[in-house]
């Protein structure tokens, strides 16, 4: 079904927006034109199978989405994941990155502030959280080759029985989606 303005299907007159030529502009020209920041492509992954994570090297949580994005263009990355932190002593760290294929693109630094969840109580700590992540991505590929994106996620020290639960019970599932951005 087309769109009708001023009467004439597909057509928008005297449009003289953020620069945009001023009189009848078609939908077609419209669109062309604008191509920084356009959306190419939407991808996505979903998963709500536990994953538990008990050891210092980075491992993934179940949730990742693959695209096979033009060259030159941007992915931008959007994860929701929840996860249950637990350890049988005060204080509970996790530090998380997130993958493009083999290559970790975003991954913590020593700063409390980065890619970590930390926890601190009086014994021992039990907290159920959402990550939510946004990442945009250069990714470097050509056209011809698929991108797989994915979460990993490491405990600080394997003592007081750490561990990490994501998608804990197999009732919260995680979604990633990855939009394909022309730059």
């Amino acid at each position: 079904m087309a769109l009708v303005f001023n009467g004439s299907a597909n057509t928008i007159a005297g449009l003289a927006v953020g620069g945009l030529p001023d009189g009848s502009v078609d939908s077609d020209t419209l669109a062309s034109s604008v191509t920084t920041g356009k959306i190419l492509q939407v991808a996505s992954g979903t998963t709500s199978t536990e994953v538990e994570v008990s050891s210092t090297s980075f491992t993934d949580t179940g949730l990742s989405a693959t695209i096979t994005p033009s060259s030159g263009t941007k992915i931008l990355i959007m994860t929701s994941q929840c996860f249950y932190l637990e350890r049988d002593y005060r204080v509970c760290d996790i530090y998380w990155q997130l993958m493009r294929d083999s290559t970790a693109i975003d991954l913590p630094s020593n700063s409390e502030a980065n890619n970590r969840s930390y926890a601190h109580g009086v014994d021992s700590i039990k907290i159920a959280d959402r990550m939510a992540y946004t990442y945009l991505d250069t990714h470097g590929a050509d056209g011809s080759t698929a991108v797989t994106y994915k979460t990993q996620v490491r405990v600080d020290v394997t003592s007081d029985d750490h561990k990490c639960k994501f998608q804990k019970g197999d009732i919260v599932a995680a979604h990633m989606y990855l939009m394909e951005v022309a730059a």
